[in-house]
């Protein structure tokens, strides 16, 4: 709330239009990180706790798939932060990548779950909820890590020495 109510405060004096551009970067990338936090403290803490209180655990299967899948978006949101502090056109394109592999990634560990759940696997039976839903929330956070750079204009430094 303070870094909006700065950023707020900033953009009442006058501004050159690329201040403008980084202010309202800025304040996108900020409530995005907002709606992360929110995620992971609304949404997956509860399941996790979902979970524990019930005394179910993850099949070996679908606990590997979910580490790989929390590994891969963490990826994303540590390229995604140095891509906004460094505007590196190779970080653009490796994010670009690891979302699709993302979005990928998510539809076919949801196939393998419920693959798992035709074969009457216990674990997969009792987490069903809580791994697809972790599934999604993850997913919702690699597309808030990446949705600057649908605003963001990447210039390599000639263009950036020029003024275009």
């Amino acid at each position: 709330k303070g870094i909006k109510m700065y950023l707020t405060k900033l953009s009442q004096k006058e501004m050159t239009p690329e201040q403008v551009q980084k202010e309202f970067e800025l304040l996108l990338r900020t409530n995005d990180l907002e709606n992360i936090g929110d995620i992971v403290d609304k949404n997956i803490l509860d399941l996790v706790k979902k979970n524990l209180k019930k005394g179910y655990t993850f099949s070996k299967e679908g606990w590997t798939e979910i580490m790989t899948f929390h590994s891969k978006v963490l990826e994303c949101l540590r390229v995604s932060n140095a891509l906004f502090t460094s505007n590196d056109r190779a970080l653009a394109g490796k994010l670009k990548i690891l979302h699709e592999q993302i979005e990928d990634l998510t539809i076919e560990l949801s196939e393998q779950h419920v693959h798992r759940l035709h074969q009457g696997v216990k674990q997969s039976l009792e987490t069903t909820s809580v791994h697809l839903d972790l599934l999604g929330n993850l997913q919702r956070i690699a597309g808030l890590s990446v949705n600057f750079t649908k605003i963001h204009v990447y210039k390599s430094p000639a263009e950036e020495l020029s003024g275009s």
